[in-house]
């Protein structure tokens, strides 16, 4: 998939979901880079209006936390809701019952499909099946894309590896381009000294002065770096929980 593909993809999937369901309309909203809010990114039988009536933060709006834990909320009417955002334009918009369903990727959450109607429906289990499925149609087309796009910006990186014979540009393209590429807050490399004995900082990105200027990073004294310097890959899901982070009080502050 192209970007353009994958919006091609999107907007076909939220008419089919429209006219499959017999609903007023539909939309697919995903998860920003940073994952604080729901970027619209395909809509059937909506008004452009309505479409650009406010920003969705995920901390402000309790009704898509539950949806992006995994639940599919249905509400009969958003104007008794309290947790529906934006009531007035919602009923301007002729908006009555909503059914929320997770756009989910290897149990990660990745963004929203959402159905409307203009009259209290009470949607049955065929229905939220349906839109269940095309939710995850959704969140394959979206991988998809992003698998894609990943690839292709790891061509563009190996390129310009070949065509420059300068080291610290070069590195400093890397750590750059693995955090943009894998969506993450950071990245760095270090390469050990001369000696073998500890792993010198040569390249960041998204890291503090403050924190890059924690200590060194002797491999005698870090565990996990002999690990990996052995050639094992090192995944830790949560730094506060692994004893064998060092300096974890400078992590946790960054």
């Amino acid at each position: 998939f192209t970007a353009g593909g994958l919006q091609e993809t999107l907007q076909v999937l939220a008419k089919g979901c429209t006219e499959a369901l017999k609903v007023k309309a539909c939309s697919i909203r995903i998860l920003d880079e940073k994952g604080k809010r729901l970027e619209i990114r395909a809509a059937y039988g909506l008004s452009q209006e309505y479409l650009k009536k406010g920003p969705i933060e995920i901390e402000k709006n309790p009704l898509d936390q539950k949806v992006l834990r995994g639940e599919i909320v249905s509400t009969l009417d958003v104007s008794k809701e309290p947790l529906f955002l934006y009531p007035k334009e919602g009923k301007r918009e002729g908006i009555c019952s909503l059914l929320s369903v997770p756009l989910r990727m290897k149990e990660k959450p990745i963004g929203v499909l959402r159905i409307y109607t203009s009259r209290p429906h009470q949607f049955k289990k065929s229905e939220v099946s349906i839109a269940n499925t095309l939710a995850l149609e959704g969140a394959i087309a979206i991988e998809k894309a992003r698998l894609q796009q990943k690839m292709q910006t790891l061509m563009e990186i190996a390129k310009t590896i070949n065509s420059t014979l300068d080291l610290p540009e070069v590195l400093k393209l890397i750590v750059k381009s693995a955090a943009k590429t894998m969506g993450y807050k950071a990245a760095s490399l270090r390469l050990l000294d001369r000696e073998g004995e500890t792993l010198k900082i040569r390249a960041t990105y998204g890291l503090s002065k403050k924190y890059l200027e924690k200590g060194p990073v002797r491999v005698s004294e870090s565990p996990l770096d002999q690990e990996c310097l052995a050639g094992k890959p090192i995944n830790i899901s949560d730094v506060n929980a692994e004893p064998r982070v060092g300096y974890r009080e400078e992590i946790k502050r960054e």
